[in-house]
């Protein structure tokens, strides 16, 4: 069974409307070629997963998956009160 490839997808996006203020982020992502191509996905995202018939295709609709993903998320805080908790676990 081949192992997987893990790589970094570079990208920039829009964090918020009104602002013009741009993230540079870094994902770690897994590639794993299967019988059917390359299937893809963000550990650091849970459920953000695509796939490509080719290594590059995969990690173009992977980029597009993160995008969405993190578009999604941003939708679903609008007008959401945000908070940092820290927990420690002995």
């Amino acid at each position: 069974m081949a192992r997987p490839v893990l790589a970094v997808l570079n990208f920039k996006f829009d964090l918020f409307d009104h602002f013009d203020i741009f993230i540079n982020m870094k994902y770690l992502i897994i590639i794993h070629k299967s019988k059917y191509g390359y299937d893809v996905h963000v550990p650091a995202l849970p459920g953000c997963h695509s796939q490509g018939v080719t290594q590059k295709e995969a990690l173009e609709n992977i980029r597009d998956a993160i995008l969405t993903y993190l578009e999604m998320g941003r939708e679903e805080l609008k007008g959401a009160e945000v908070r940092e908790l820290e927990v420690a676990f002995t």
